[in-house]
């Protein structure tokens, strides 16, 4: 049965001759849906009041969560607790990359190493959702995807083409630069007139 989140119907209440019932919804982690006979009614932790149902359903979901369901017993007069621990989903993702070799992240977490025999790094265990996936190898332009979507108990393939046209230039450009840092400088100075001592010729001795 599809669940439906439209507003509840408001319903009066004579409490002279109703019973007072309520319950309170919790969750590990919290911020999940709550659904009472299939009908929207909140997020955890969140309390539901003026319950005429002794034993409702309770039904409880979040994205990347398996659903979870409970009946509950309410009494008269007093608040019902119902607590549930939600258990998270997974997927994974295979990575291929041309060239192989390249260091696989997901969500900034690195996961291996792109064999370079198959290209490909496989069953990246990866928690249901939306996710970011980089790839990088030296001397190459590092490839992004933001929007990798992965399903439950399902394997998402990524495709991830390197360029290396851009490291290229700049190899060219910083080499370049480096032979034109070492090239010798050689000044030339105005050469000095060479002085020339004249001795005057003296008398031999007798």
């Amino acid at each position: 049965m599809a669940l439906v989140r439209s507003a509840p119907t408001h319903i009066t209440i004579n409490r002279d001759t109703t019973s007072v019932r309520w319950f309170r919804v919790t969750s590990t982690p919290d911020q999940a849906f709550i659904y009472v006979d299939n009908v929207y009614s909140g997020v955890t932790t969140g309390c539901i009041y003026d319950v005429l149902a002794v034993s409702p359903t309770v039904l409880i979901t979040k994205p990347g969560y398996a659903k979870a369901s409970s009946g509950a017993t309410v009494y008269n007069n007093q608040q019902t607790d119902v607590g549930f621990t939600l258990v998270q989903q997974f997927g994974s993702i295979d990575v291929n990359s041309t060239p192989g070799g390249a260091g696989v992240y997901v969500d900034g977490l690195y996961k291996g190493v792109i064999s370079n025999t198959t290209g490909l790094l496989s069953n990246v265990n990866t928690s249901v959702g939306t996710h970011t996936v980089f790839v990088q190898k030296l001397g190459y332009a590092p490839f992004t995807n933001n929007s990798v979507t992965v399903t439950y108990n399902n394997a998402t393939r990524v495709e991830a083409v390197l360029d290396n046209t851009d490291a290229i230039v700049l190899s060219i450009r910083e080499s370049a630069k480096s032979t034109k840092s070492s090239k010798k400088v050689i000044h030339t100075f105005p050469r000095r007139r060479s002085l020339t001592r004249t001795l005057s010729a003296r008398p031999r001795s007798p």
